[in-house]
């Protein structure tokens, strides 16, 4: 099965202790490239409806067990987990089945760089005891208060959350707190971020192009070599080197990571979605989402949770 993004490029390697030290020297707005954002967070018993159903591995699920047991079956074999710890679960395709009395604090977020790789990596499902690292639960359980109080899901079926401007600004403080109690646990359980190095103007003007060039247009190469001034091959070198993707996978990442919000914010309809990309009929936009994601567009907006 394909996940989310499937033709972004691996890291070829993770920055030691060592090697981050030259990044402490980087200007604070590089971080900023860093895309930190909550998408839903509730605690409460698992919805009978999700209990056994497919997984979907973007962006981070984090499930913390107050009671109960879940099976991840992916295709190379099973992972089994009980309460007391908190999951986060590999980014691959897979299956998911809880047991019918659990009860857990979900989590779903992104915590990725502007080419969507990961800032830890997501090739094993990290498991991190809750005795190891208390702040996450407290800080999580402090979110989902702040959730159910201030936020509400989004209308017809959505799980995303939505509220008013003042309750956006009251929430990033305590996204921030999360955030960084997930950064530290990692840390400690002897995890090494993926660090993006500096990119050079040139890619991060054919960047920011891309990203405010209306999705529903068609990628043409010849447009970043009028913004970069140089050969399509030296640009692509560029990308590799910089973003480790080609400018094309970067399009493609930003088209899907879009069709995947705006099917999770559950208000506008699959096809209104399809033509904002630019699809001819909705058919062509489920066959193109369904090679993207692996599954339809009407199954992840229904069954993401």
């Amino acid at each position: 099965m394909k996940s989310s993004c499937p033709n972004l490029a691996k890291p070829s390697h993770l920055h030691s202790s060592a090697d981050q030290e030259g990044y402490n020297h980087l200007p604070i707005e590089h971080w900023s490239l860093l895309r930190i954002q909550l998408l839903w967070i509730f605690d409460r018993p698992m919805l009978k409806t999700s209990l056994d159903y497919a997984y979907f591995p973007h962006p981070i699920a984090a499930w913390y067990l107050k009671k109960g047991s879940v099976t991840l079956s992916f295709p190379d074999g099973q992972e089994s987990y009980s309460a007391g710890s908190w999951i986060f679960p590999r980014r691959q395709q897979g299956r998911q089945l809880f047991s019918p009395d659990t009860e857990l604090i979900s989590l779903r977020f992104y915590a990725e760089w502007q080419n969507g790789m990961p800032l830890f990596p997501r090739d094993k499902t990290v498991v991190i005891p809750d005795v190891g690292a208390p702040q996450l639960k407290t800080v999580a359980e402090a979110l989902a208060t702040y959730a159910r109080d201030s936020l509400t899901p989004s209308h017809y079926g959505g799980v995303m959350l939505k509220g008013a401007l003042g309750a956006y600004f009251g929430l990033q403080p305590l996204v921030a707190q999360w955030i960084n109690a997930w950064y530290q646990a990692f840390l400690s359980a002897g995890y090494e971020p993926n660090l993006l190095g500096p990119t050079s103007d040139t890619v991060q003007r054919c960047i920011e192009f891309l990203r405010n060039r209306p999705l529903h247009q068609p990628f043409r190469e010849q447009e970043l070599v009028e913004q970069a001034r140089l050969s399509i091959s030296q640009i692509h070198r560029l990308f590799i080197k910089h973003v480790k993707s080609t400018p094309k996978e970067f399009w493609d990442y930003r088209r899907t990571e879009f069709a995947q919000l705006a099917l999770l914010g559950g208000k506008e309809s699959i096809k209104s979605i399809a033509f904002s990309l630019g699809f001819q009929t909705p058919e062509s936009f489920s066959r193109w989402f369904r090679g993207n994601v692996g599954y339809p567009p009407s199954d992840f907006r229904t069954r993401l949770h």
